[in-house]
């Protein structure tokens, strides 16, 4: 303390992407939150013991699931074959009328299948991280052209939390931030939010 006073650090940054084009896309509206190292870690751990106990239970659901598909599209497979193939009209009128209940089982293979590996795929994402994450003792937009700025305690170490998305035609890329931040004896420090430090997946990222 310095008269009475908490010491503070000032700490300012900016949030943009830049494009396979090389074009600096700004991000505005983009909410940061700065979340103590306790707290975090706390939080982190959390999800690491529920990914642990719910990953190995989803993984067996997806194999199945892949398992079925294949089974799926080897009789579709089969099907086609003889509707084109068949070594007599008998043969090839019996797999004509085989092939619509045959497609329709792959389709609804395929649909448990996506369903199954969107549920895996969700464990790896920020998505699954960002769940119900704290909120943290500071938190702001950015302005306009993606900049931002929090007020932090000195001698502090954050985690700094940001996520975006940008519309792409009818694709969304979304954007996870998860930045350690030491204040230390700085009165300012400055900080980017871009490609370079983007949260890969949440389990092999080394959180």
């Amino acid at each position: 303390f310095i008269n009475g006073c908490t010491r503070e650090c000032q700490l300012e940054g900016e949030a943009f992407i830049v494009t396979k084009g090389r074009q600096n896309v700004r991000l505005g509206l983009v909410e940061v939150r700065a979340i103590p190292e306790k707290e975090i870690l706390e939080f982190v751990e959390k999800k690491k013991a529920t990914a642990k106990e719910e990953l190995p239970k989803i993984k067996s659901e997806y194999e199945n699931c892949k398992k079925n598909l294949d089974a799926a599209w080897s009789v579709q497979r089969a099907i086609q074959k003889k509707c084109l193939e068949g070594h007599s009209l008998e043969e090839c009128e019996s797999a004509i009328k085989q092939h619509p209940k045959a497609k329709a089982a792959s389709s609804k293979r395929w649909t448990e299948y996506s369903n199954a590996l969107e549920k895996y795929a969700y464990y790896y994402r920020g998505d699954f991280l960002f769940d119900n994450i704290p909120e943290g003792i500071a938190k702001v937009k950015t302005d306009a052209d993606g900049k931002f700025a929090i007020m932090l305690k000195q001698d502090s170490k954050y985690a700094l939390i940001a996520r975006a998305d940008r519309k792409i035609y009818n694709n969304t890329e979304k954007y996870y931030w998860f930045v350690w931040v030491n204040t230390e004896k700085y009165k300012t420090k400055k900080i980017f939010l871009s490609n370079d430090n983007l949260l890969a997946t949440f389990i092999s990222c080394g959180i």
